[in-house]
């Protein structure tokens, strides 16, 4: 082989890596601080609303030590993430075909030892959900209540962060968004020193949902207290980082179609597309689903999973 056809062969196998490093999920984590606010069932919904559009979602039960999609689905399978970290399953092994039309990894009910990854179990994972999140369009983390450090990494590492609240429980968001912009500041400053081409993300966004509102203007009123608290009691205190929350929306309280819908263990919008609530959720979906609003997280990692690497997998 000549020299100048082994460069090109060379530069032909990188193409083909920085495709295939372009080709993945966009990722979407989905935290609160504390249980009870509507997580999970808004993690469940979101994932049913983007396979709607055509989209290939998987939605990873990833509530470390209290997963909880099994139960509200119904859905049993022989093996879980524990397995996966633990043992010599493989993570394609766990994926499951729902009739929701987006795919599941469930998680474990009560395995608490999940609640706080090593470094090599941050690892196993990170090289695994990499190969097969290039199948897929979207891939809709539900992560646990409250801010540990595993929790904050995973969410952080997303290419979107969604802290969901209620109105009864705005002092607990503002409390898990001031947790997560710390981590985040820490996060950036460690990486500046480390790497000598990185230029730190300045700025942390995450996405408010207001669950159970009694109408929307609640919802929209208690993200404007949010974002006010933050400028206040952060902003005006930091240097070169900040946080802005975005408003993704607020959810009314439809006790009646929920306690239906969970009783058959399908996704409210399976049963109610309709309502005000299934109308909510399928309008922040667009917000993922359209190009222009896609995150753009300005920072010098060419391929933003690179993102999700360098976080998870140092010991930050």
């Amino acid at each position: 082989m000549s020299e100048k056809s082994g460069q090109d062969a060379v530069m032909t196998t990188q193409t083909e890596g920085r495709q295939q490093d372009e080709i993945r999920a966009l990722t979407v984590s989905i935290i609160s601080n504390k249980g009870g606010v509507g997580k999970t069932h808004l993690s469940i919904n979101l994932a049913h609303a983007l396979a709607n559009t055509g989209a290939k979602v998987l939605l990873i039960d990833a509530d470390l030590g209290n997963a909880d999609i099994s139960n509200k689905l119904g859905i049993f399978p022989k093996h879980h993430l524990l397995d996966f970290l633990e043992k010599n399953q493989q993570m394609q092994d766990l994926v499951i075909r729902t009739r929701f039309n987006f795919d599941l990894i469930c998680g474990t009910f009560g395995e608490f030892k999940l609640a706080n990854l090593n470094y090599a179990q941050k690892t196993k994972f990170i090289k695994h959900f990499k190969k097969i999140s290039q199948g897929y369009g979207f891939a809709v983390f539900d992560l646990g209540a409250g801010i540990a450090r595993t929790v904050l990494d995973f969410a952080l590492g997303a290419d979107r962060t969604v802290i969901v609240t209620t109105p009864q429980d705005v002092i607990s968001a503002y409390a898990c968004a001031k947790a997560s912009f710390f981590r985040f500041k820490e996060i950036e400053e460690r990486l500046e020193g480390r790497l000598s081409d990185y230029t730190p993300q300045w700025t942390f966004s995450p996405m408010l949902v207001i669950n159970q509102v009694s109408n929307l203007e609640q919802g929209f009123k208690l993200y404007h207290t949010i974002d006010k608290t933050a400028d206040e009691k952060i902003n005006v205190n930091e240097g070169r980082f900040h946080i802005k929350p975005e408003y993704l929306g607020a959810i009314p309280y439809d006790r009646e179609s929920l306690r239906i819908s969970e009783k058959k263990k399908i996704p409210l919008l399976l049963d109610f597309p309709h309502i005000k609530v299934s109308q909510c959720i399928q309008h922040m979906s667009k917000r993922f689903c359209n190009s222009e609003n896609r995150y753009d997280p300005r920072i010098n990692f060419r391929y933003p999973f690179k993102r999700f690497v360098a976080i998870l997998s140092q010991r930050i």
